[in-house]
């Protein structure tokens, strides 16, 4: 079954939704971007995922991110993100803001030993400095504070 698309073309539209977002457990969010001759990126496009939709947000039609910053500072909603270092970026260029609390899958992935997932990294039992790797599931448990992913 394939997700319903919806375009964001206005802020009012935004609005709504990131108000609609802010009563969901989490949301995905992914962004898509210019960097060909400037120093920092352009938003060319932001992607929201609630499980029903697939939202895609015009940034060169919105004025107004103050809802949407919102929602990602909103410590109730978790932002799921994939390899997010530049993703972060472009939020933080947009908004002002960055999304709290944050859980990158290529991150877990890594932390699973999982290298088709695109981080190639084996997780030891000690990092630098002593501190422990605590079991996979254990840690994306206390990162997304007892949340379950389950089809809605």
């Amino acid at each position: 079954m394939a997700l319903e698309t919806q375009w964001v073309l206005d802020d009012a539209h935004l609005a709504r939704l990131c108000a609609d977002w802010r009563q969901l457990p989490f949301v995905a969010v992914d962004t898509e971007f210019m960097r060909v001759d400037t120093f920092y990126p352009i938003a060319a496009l932001l992607q929201v995922g609630d499980g029903r939709c697939a939202y895609l947000i015009d940034p060169l039609q919105i004025t107004d991110w103050s809802a949407f910053a919102g929602l990602l500072e909103d410590p109730a909603v978790t932002k799921v993100l994939h390899a997010c270092s530049e993703d972060l970026e472009v939020l933080w260029r947009l908004t002002g803001s960055l999304p709290v609390p944050l859980f990158d899958t290529q991150l877990a992935a890594a932390l699973r030993g999982d290298v088709k997932k695109g981080l190639f990294f084996r997780g030891a039992s000690t990092l630098p400095f002593g501190t422990q790797i605590r079991p996979v599931r254990d840690l994306i448990e206390h990162l997304l504070g007892g949340l379950t992913f389950a089809p809605g």
